[in-house]
């Protein structure tokens, strides 16, 4: 049925039900084969998303986070008022999240992501009023999981936009080299040691500030003594997975180590 259709919509409604549903009927299967037009309308837009957003109303006397269908990476709230400020800002600080006002829409077509009318982009405990871009090119980072004995490597960034966050070493790709040479270059450049034995783990994407950044994990392992630019990373140590995902974690990083510790 889905390959004979140019377009998947999901009404409105009570998402809960909504989702319990989807997984049931193991329909979220279909959403991850399925490569054409996906439109969300209030419940079905909050399902669209990785972590589903559930805010206070009449049925809901507190705000919940459920497991999503996971096309997005980001939540959104799509009946976005002012008085859900202070809720989005607190997940805010775990997870990018657009609330979207009445009358609005945000679009993601392929890397590119735009809105029509009010959109207000939350991350890291901040509110930002989109602003409408035609055109936006992806960033593309790189990034390391280095591992001693069941733990593994974070860093303490110095500067914005993850300031006195933690997460794994790492940076942008720059232009003409491959990805593979752009985490060792970073390790190198971050923590003054060689990354040998390089496996892409996994690739994450997060919006920031309506560009799409997707993010290439690698594992690995190093050679030579760890010495970090202190204007850059304040500090660094190796963390359990309990430890780690107590911390205030950078972007993605939540997300990783829980990956990688499955594994």
């Amino acid at each position: 049925m889905f390959n004979k259709t140019d377009l998947v919509y999901l009404p409105g409604g009570d998402t809960e039900i909504l989702l319990k549903n989807i997984f049931k009927k193991k329909v979220d299967k279909l959403f991850h084969k399925y490569n054409k037009i996906y439109v969300g309308n209030s419940a079905g837009a909050i399902a669209f998303c990785k972590e589903a957003l559930l805010t206070k109303d009449e049925d809901i006397k507190k705000i919940k986070i459920i497991k999503g269908v996971g096309l997005v990476d980001f939540s959104v709230d799509p009946h976005y008022t002012k008085e859900h400020d202070k809720e989005i800002k607190t997940l805010s600080k775990i997870n990018l999240v657009y609330g979207i006002a009445e009358y609005s829409a945000l679009v993601l077509n392929n890397d590119k992501l735009s809105h029509i009318k009010n959109v207000y982009e939350f991350t890291r405990d901040e509110k930002i009023k989109s602003e409408q871009k035609s055109k936006q090119d992806s960033l593309i980072g790189i990034s390391a999981i280095i591992s001693n004995k069941n733990k593994i490597l974070l860093i303490k960034r110095a500067k914005a936009p993850w300031k006195h966050m933690w997460g794994t070493p790492g940076g942008r790709l720059e232009k003409g080299e491959t990805k593979e040479q752009g985490v060792i270059r970073e390790i190198k450049e971050e923590i003054n040691v060689d990354l040998m034995n390089v496996k892409l783990f996994n690739t994450y994407t997060h919006i920031y500030k309506n560009t799409k950044c997707k993010t290439y994990v690698y594992t690995g392992t190093i050679n030579g003594k760890i010495k970090i630019k202190k204007d850059e990373i304040l500090a660094y140590n190796y963390f359990t997975k309990t430890q780690a995902l107590k911390l205030e974690l950078a972007s993605t990083n939540r997300q990783r180590i829980i990956d990688y510790f499955k594994k």
